[in-house]
């Protein structure tokens, strides 16, 4: 959830799920099952954190990608914060 926190910000609103997942290099040990772990573990934080408001995820489509939205709020505060800068 850590990874959200910090790259929410940063990431434009309503980018997939999958810009949200760490970095394994190619030649790493057990790579396929660290790459399957990380997808796991990053939809988990994402639910959990759309369950606590923090968020909201979107699929348009059944096997489609997962979109992550910011909260109507946290987008009205970087508005401002653009504006005011």
């Amino acid at each position: 959830m850590r990874r959200f926190g910090i790259l929410l910000p940063l990431l434009p609103d309503g980018s997939t799920l999958a810009a949200f997942l760490p970095r394994i290099d190619r030649g790493a040990a057990n790579r396929t099952l660290r790459c399957r772990a990380a997808v796991a573990n990053t939809l988990v934080a994402g639910l959990e954190l759309a369950r606590g408001g923090a968020l909201r995820l979107d699929q348009g489509d059944a096997w489609g990608e997962v979109s992550v939205h910011r909260r109507a709020a946290e987008r009205s505060r970087e508005m401002s914060d653009a504006t005011k800068g």
